[in-house]
């Protein structure tokens, strides 16, 4: 799976509980996360991310 910044997410490990949006993707496949709908901030592996939407 590719993930360009911007496209919405959610993490497998926390049974998809918040969406989230892209906000930089390193060469290391390490994703940095921006909660939408709440005021939250995190980092994840690609392979526990789910594109959404």
């Amino acid at each position: 799976m590719s993930l360009q910044v911007g496209d919405l997410v959610t993490r497998i490990s926390y049974g998809e509980d918040v969406l989230f949006r892209v906000t930089s993707v390193d060469d290391e496949a390490n994703i940095e996360l921006k909660g939408e709908e709440l005021r939250l901030v995190a980092d994840a592996p690609l392979s526990d991310l789910k594109k959404s939407r």
